[in-house]
C-alpha cells in the first residue's frame, strides 16, 4: 500500500511538472505572438490582458472608442489563437 501511495504521488509530482513546463511554453509563445502585433493593437491588448485595465479605461486612456479597443483585442485574440494553432498543428503532427 505504501508503494503505491509513493507512486502516486511521483505521478501527480510528474503531471504538475509536465504541467508547469507546457504552462510555461505556453506562455512563451503567447509573448512571442504579441510582440507581433502591430504597435497599437499590442498596447491595446498588454493594457487589457497583462494590465487588467477595462474597454472603458483604454478608450479613455487613448482616446479611441471602446468599440475600437474591443475590436483591435478580438483581433489580437484571432491573432494569438491562429499562431497557437499553428504551432501545435506543426509540432504535434505526424
Amino acid at each position: 500500500n505504501k508503494h503505491v501511495l509513493n507512486m502516486e504521488y511521483t505521478d501527480v509530482n510528474t503531471c504538475f511538472t509536465e504541467l508547469d513546463v507546457n504552462k510555461n511554453l505556453l506562455d512563451q509563445l503567447i509573448t512571442e505572438l504579441t510582440g507581433q502585433l502591430p504597435p497599437a493593437r499590442q498596447k491595446i491588448f498588454i493594457m487589457s490582458r497583462r494590465e487588467g485595465k477595462s474597454h472603458k479605461e483604454i478608450s479613455t486612456i487613448l482616446g479611441i472608442s471602446e468599440s475600437t479597443v474591443e475590436n483591435q483585442i478580438g483581433k489580437a485574440l484571432a491573432f494569438i489563437r491562429n499562431g497557437l494553432n499553428r504551432y501545435y498543428d506543426d509540432e504535434f503532427s505526424i
